[in-house]
């Protein structure tokens, strides 16, 4: 088979084309491909690509798909266009060939997912990628050593890495790589990470997806520290209280201070959780750079007595600190076996600087423990990126003492060389504000030089004079939206309609209207970082703290503004920039041949031409489909508003997108039936329900057949395409039936549901009629009652 690869720019100009084409006009074309068919390519003159053969469109366009040198046993698409007068004008050679990502046979709906998201969890790493990454996990020289006079093992007597690198450059991807490598042969192989990359991300990458189904799966443990503590250990007497019970108890006791609401005082945080355990009640807390950078708010935070928060936990339930101290205490005293005997173990953390030192020193003492009295062989690696830490923890790398430090020097295949110029004027002052607290120097971030795409479209900038008008943005920019959807109805994908959102980078305490989320999705930096989107807008983000935590802003800032690959639109205040100082938009210019760009465009919100052009602008790059907890929200309300359309839209993808999002049957059940009770006994809704079975997308969704004879009324016709589930998926058969049943009782013709229960031998509410020959038979109800009438009344 012939291997087919994508790139990010190909992808982008794909999404563009969609509307020209259905889902299965790429993958047909790529499945020729693979199969190792040549017949229509070309050569094109002056270049070192190759033109596939044209492809008429149902639209009436030609397409035209660009591959770059190909092998026998490799293509690489480049660039995908419709024909017309300038394709040929293009400058192919100097398209990116990074970053890329392979197809495996995706079509219809599949297809939709991967061009707008499922590409991701398939990208090809760099021939630099995989050098690093086997460097930092040996595998070739596991034997007990005692660190004397090994040059690597200077710290540790095992073998143990940090990777600094910085946002975009694909450190969780080549970790779980890596991981399942390890795994694959006979490795324990421990990868932890944050439950929200967990969810999001980790888990939809193809190469965990595909070991998780394998034996080899078993070797693999994915989750949290504390998950995986209460799994490895259950003999552990402690338990950790969630984020959220810590808030609850700190926002709780800080009310028994009589000055806190009066004082005028920020509302408590999570951060200020934080703070409180690390640089309040902890005794041997150090003034480093975070203490100087929050001294304000950790003052307020020491008039909250620490008697008050230590009486509320007990041994069963801890605060994360003292329960972190506590199992590194109860390990010192209790040392563990291996987790699984063979021939080593390697953990694997990712974006470790968000960690306690403490809770490093826990898995520390465990590689230890292991690698010299039990002679089990470990390997530690951690990865993260100091100019990420979004929460005020006391961490450092250099405090980790570890053997191997690594600032890795890998292209940033995310961030455009203008957006990632302007995000690092922002690394540029947090980084000024460690310093000057008496900190080290951050980590140098990633020079825009090396970004994939260069320049790229320069950052657009709108000040308004004030919050209230700020938010007048906001209704263009969903009308813009909602007239795009309209558009792309006409494919009846939900993966399309949610992508169509807007992402929105917000501040913590920014309040989200409910009204909009059904096309805009608001994101604060605990649920952007980890991910990353086409286009993004930064709303009124800028707000500076004034007690404390300036460099902690800035960082969550940069975190925030590199999630965008490729458009960002800024919307701030008057207030806000003079807060932060109007230079930090300014002076940031690119050199692109021999002329000179700004990497920032700043716009007149008072001009609705250049306003209206940037919503065309920023809303024209569709985004991934989102699972997250945010892009949860309006999910019910969009589903509904398609049904209550005058063509009424039934997503053919609807159950994927559900399952994507862990939707439970219930509430899949409770959307059915919604969508049931919104079109059932309406005649003017006959013919357009109808028009859905000759569609092939769906004569490819039996359950989505069930759904519309349920909404035409005909619950026997619904029955019938659902016995094609039962043996190929009981689950779903079940609610299906079910809801049928449902569908009856709900129109008060209980005896009809029992009737359909018993023909297909389901339970039924009644044994009153078993015996009677019209209660057997799927033939019309009332015919049958009107024949056993008659014939009682013969008989009597």
């Amino acid at each position: 088979m012939v291997s087919i690869h994508i790139t990010r720019h190909a992808i982008q100009q794909l999404r563009k084309l969609r509307s020209a084409m259905n889902n299965r006009v790429i993958p047909d074309i790529f499945e020729q491909l693979s199969m190792g068919s040549t017949a229509g390519n070309h050569i094109l003159r002056h270049s070192r690509c190759t033109e596939y053969q044209k492809r008429g469109l149902s639209s009436g366009g030609y397409l035209r798909l660009f591959f770059d040198d190909h092998s026998p046993s490799h293509y690489k698409v480049i660039a995908a266009v419709l024909r017309d007068d300038d394709t040929y004008k293009r400058e192919f050679d100097d398209l990116p060939r990074d970053p890329c990502y392979a197809w495996n046979g995706e079509t219809g709906w599949e297809w939709d997912w991967y061009i707008n998201e499922g590409y991701l969890y398939s990208a090809q790493p760099s021939d630099q990628q995989i050098r690093d990454t086997d460097e930092a996990v040996k595998t070739d020289s596991y034997h007990p050593n005692n660190g004397n006079n090994h040059p690597d093992y200077h710290h540790v007597p095992y073998h143990s890495t940090i990777h600094q690198s910085a946002p975009g450059t694909g450190k969780t991807l080549n970790a779980a790589e890596k991981a399942c490598e390890l795994a694959y042969v006979g490795q324990n192989v421990v990868f932890l990470l944050p439950e929200a990359l967990i969810d999001q991300q980790v888990t939809k990458y193809r190469c965990i997806r595909q070991i998780l189904q394998e034996p080899a799966g078993e070797n693999l443990f994915i989750g949290t520290f504390h998950q995986w503590l209460a799994e490895a250990f259950p003999k552990l007497p402690f338990q950790a209280a969630s984020p959220t019970k810590e808030l609850a108890v700190l926002q709780q006791i800080a009310q028994q201070h009589r000055h806190w609401q009066t004082s005028g005082r920020d509302p408590i945080t999570y951060r200020d959780v934080l703070l409180y355990q690390l640089y309040v009640i902890n005794e041997n807390c150090r003034e480093d750079d975070v203490f100087w950078d929050n001294k304000p708010r950790i003052q307020e935070l020491r008039d909250i007595r620490p008697q008050w928060w230590q009486g509320v936990w007990t041994e069963g339930e801890l605060c994360r600190r003292d329960y972190t101290l506590k199992v590194l205490q109860y390990f010192q005293e209790n040392l563990p076996p291996p987790l699984t005997p063979g021939w080593g173990t390697s953990i694997i953390i990712d974006e470790a600087q968000d960690y306690l030192v403490e809770e490093i020193e826990i898995i520390k003492h465990l590689c230890l423990h292991w690698q010299t009295e039990a002679k089990h062989p470990v390997n530690l690696w951690l990865l993260g990126d100091i100019n990420q830490r979004i929460a005020p923890v006391d961490f450092t790398w250099g405090g980790l003492h570890l053997n191997k430090t690594r600032e890795l020097q890998w292209d940033n295949y995310r961030t455009t060389e203008s957006i990632l110029t302007l995000a690092n004027r922002f690394q540029r002052r947090a980084d000024q504000s460690r310093n000057g607290n008496g900190g080290r120097w951050l980590p140098k971030p990633t020079d825009p030089k090396f970004c994939f795409e260069k320049p790229g479209d320069a950052v657009k900038l709108l000040v308004y004079p004030d919050l209230t008008t700020a938010e007048t943005f906001l209704d263009p920019l969903v009308a813009t939206i909602s007239q795009q959807i309209s558009e792309w109805q006409e494919k009846h994908s939900l993966q399309w309609r949610l992508a169509a959102r807007a992402r929105l980078f917000c501040s913590d305490h920014y309040h989200v209207s409910p009204d909009r989320v059904k096309f805009l999705e608001f994101m604060p930096v605990s649920q952007a970082k980890g991910r990353e989107f086409d286009s993004c807008i930064a709303f009124c983000l800028f707000d500076l703290p004034q007690n404390g935590g300036r460099m902690e802003a800035y960082t969550k800032w940069y975190t925030q503004l590199t999630r965008a690959r490729s458009r960002l639109l800024i919307v701030t205040t008057e207030a806000q920039l003079a807060q932060m100082g109007e230079e930090i938009f300014e002076n940031l210019t690119i050199t692109k041949g021999e002329k000179t760009v700004n990497a920032v465009e700043q716009l007149n919100y008072q001009n609705p031409q250049e306003v209206t052009d940037a919503l065309g602008w920023i809303t024209e790059l569709t985004s991934s489909l989102d699972t997250s907890a945010t892009g949860r929200q309006g999910l019910r309300e969009i589903i509904l508003e398609g049904a209550l359309q005058t063509d009424p839209i039934l997503y053919y993808d609807l159950y994927y997108v559900l399952k994507s999002y862990d939707i439970s049957s219930q509430e899949t059940m409770a959307i059915e039936a919604d969508i049931v009770n919104l079109l059932f006994n309406n005649a003017e809704l006959q013919a357009p329900l109808k028009a859905y079975f000759q569609q092939p997308e769906v004569e490819e969704v039996p359950r989505l057949q069930t759904l519309i004879y349920r909404c035409l009324g005909q619950s026997w016709q619904a029955a019938e395409i659902a016995q094609s589930l039962k043996q190929s998926d009981p689950g779903t058969y079940q609610e299906v039936m079910t809801g049928i049943q449902q569908d009856l009782q709900h129109r008060l013709l209980p005896l009809e549901a029992d009737r359909l229960a018993r023909f297909y031998g389901l339970e039924t509410s009644t044994n009153k009629f078993d015996n009677a020959s019209w209660f057997k038979t799927s033939d019309k109800l009332i015919p049958l009652l009107e024949n056993w009438t008659e014939e009682q009344l013969k008989v009597g």
